[in-house]
């Protein structure tokens, strides 16, 4: 825990202070979207009016600063708990250095009962690393997977990995951002639970997603198999209603196109 205190003090480590401030924001943002309404915090059809957010740049979510104001349902902005802050600190030294003991003699162990907020402590943790492979590495050195999650229940892993979601999306909301230093591939989720309870391939799913689109009003059948049926950044679901009938995938809009889309 103080190693990764002084790690971020020294003048020489200013790359990982950075990283801490980027992760901070995308772990900041991931709860914004995760409780407000005018984001993927309930499922909606395009056709529902709904105040929509404005999130094309980074100054939209510096506008929270003011959290009483804009959640009086929440006048408590989210924040660390002491355990989840402590266990980011004490992951630093073993995420940027290879040949440290504690990334390569110690394991560390979260236990906490459900609800203690664990998930929070290890997505920042996660953040962290995906963010410093792309400021430590050049755009194909930095290519491939950063992270592997796996539960041993598939509910949860259902559950977790919407959550998940959420935290990749705002890692690449900050990676349009700030491309010149994160670099110009996409930072992306994907998911593996058996042929039973996902598609195995993207023709699978697309096929699913065009079973629906012929017969809408059934659409949740068929849309069952996919672990995500909205976004979780805008909220708007898979198969949707419009004004004019039905449709299939959407852009997100205001500098979010492509986090969810099938076409």
């Amino acid at each position: 825990l103080i190693k990764g205190i002084e790690i971020l003090e020294k003048d020489e480590s200013e790359k990982a202070f950075h990283c801490f401030q980027l992760a901070n924001t995308a772990m900041f943002i991931q709860m914004i979207i995760s409780n407000d309404k005018r984001f993927g915090n309930n499922e909606r059809h395009l056709i529902d009016k709904i105040e929509k957010a404005d999130y094309n740049s980074l100054k939209f979510f510096e506008d929270y600063s003011d959290w009483k104001f804009l959640n009086p349902e929440k006048p408590e902005p989210p924040r660390y708990r002491p355990f989840q802050l402590a266990f980011l600190l004490l992951s630093i030294e073993g995420i940027i250095d290879e040949n440290s003991d504690d990334r390569n003699k110690i394991v560390d162990l979260i236990w906490f009962p459900t609800g203690g907020g664990k998930t929070e402590a290890y997505l920042a943790v996660g953040a962290f690393t995906i963010l410093w492979r792309r400021l430590s590495n050049d755009s194909e050195t930095s290519k491939g997977t950063s992270i592997l999650m796996r539960y041993t229940l598939r509910l949860l892993t259902s559950q977790q990995f919407e959550r998940a979601s959420r935290l990749i999306l705002a890692l690449e909301f900050i990676r349009r951002n700030f491309e010149e230093e994160l670099h110009e591939e996409n930072i992306s989720i994907g998911l593996w639970v058996g042929e039973g309870a996902s598609p195995n391939k993207i023709d699978d799913a697309n096929k699913i997603v065009e079973d629906a689109t012929g017969n809408f009003e059934k659409a949740d059948q068929y849309t069952s198999r996919l672990q995500l049926t909205a976004c979780p950044w805008c909220g708007v679901r898979l198969v949707s209603k419009t004004a004019n009938g039905w449709t299939h995938g959407y852009d997100c809009q205001s500098g979010t196109q492509g986090y969810f889309y099938f076409k």
